[in-house]
């Protein structure tokens, strides 16, 4: 599924429609970043779809922006037509929501065109690791 780039602050970006179902159905937008390691959204989203957090999951995290802790659980998702089960992350006040490497990227085949402001997803049939 090839899908364009959206405006973020004036700038086209990988960003994708995310479905989370939780006990209420939130929309969200999201960068889908290679550069992250794993999914991070912002806790106002967890918390209007009724996310339970694992504690398990909680960590500790850097990255440009500094160190902060994270809530993470295994959340129901639909992205791009494809219903995954998806490990996020959830941290309060964030700018952009995440679709970062492990395990997102599991589930597609991820290519970036650059030129045409489009991202192509190619939904991997089997098991996702």
């Amino acid at each position: 599924m090839r899908l364009r780039y959206l405006p973020l602050r004036g700038i086209l970006k990988p960003i994708v429609g995310v479905t989370v179902l939780g006990a209420r159905i939130a929309n969200a937008r999201a960068l889908v970043d290679s550069g992250a390691d794993f999914s991070l959204f912002d806790a106002t989203i967890a918390a209007y779809a009724g996310i339970e957090f694992d504690p398990r999951l909680r960590r500790r995290v850097s990255g440009v922006g500094g160190a902060i802790t994270v809530d993470g659980a295994w959340v129901d998702t639909i992205v791009a037509k494809h219903r995954l089960r998806l490990l996020m992350f959830f941290a309060p006040d964030l700018p952009i929501n995440l679709l970062g490497r492990d395990n997102f990227f599991h589930f597609f085949r991820v290519g970036f065109d650059e030129l045409d402001h489009q991202i192509e997803l190619r939904y991997r049939r089997g098991p996702h690791r």
